[in-house]
């Protein structure tokens, strides 16, 4: 998915979360402001590509769980917002990018460099878990937002 797509899908995902939980369910601190924010954060998982060790789709960019952590310890709803633009931003590379669910484009694991070739070396999942672990991150985050947001 190309960055202009990926930031039109983003940007009306986000807000129809405003749209729905904001006005509809009327949360009063589901504000605009705060789920726009949730566009640019929805990038993150692509700054694997500014680290050769980590790889390109690496296990801990591609996922909630560090911010799953944050959370736990410091439940502002910004982490919450971020746990959802990254759990979107997986939903989007499994939607988008079905056909290259092998290679380059699985989940990796942090990165091994070689000393004969030079170059580092992943290992990682295959592609149907790729696709799995793109596509739960999603729906645990959605889960998550939908449940919290509604409860308290």
């Amino acid at each position: 998915m190309n960055g202009n797509s990926y930031f039109i899908t983003t940007s009306l995902f986000f807000i129809a979360i405003w749209l729905i939980f904001g006005i509809f369910f009327d949360k009063g601190y589901v504000t605009i402001t705060q789920i726009l924010a949730g566009v640019p954060l929805s990038f993150f998982p692509d700054i694997d590509h500014n680290f050769s060790f980590l790889g390109y789709r690496n296990l801990l960019t591609h996922s909630i769980i560090i911010w799953e952590i944050i959370y736990l310890f410091n439940p502002h709803f910004i982490f919450l917002l971020i746990i959802l633009a990254v759990g979107f931003h997986c939903l989007c590379d499994t939607l988008w990018n079905k056909k290259k669910q092998h290679g380059f484009y699985t989940i990796k694991y942090i990165g091994l460099f070689n000393e004969e070739k030079k170059r580092w070396r992943y290992k990682g999942l295959s592609g149907g878990e790729s696709t799995f672990w793109l596509a739960s991150n999603f729906i645990v985050a959605i889960i998550q937002f939908v449940a919290i947001v509604l409860i308290f």
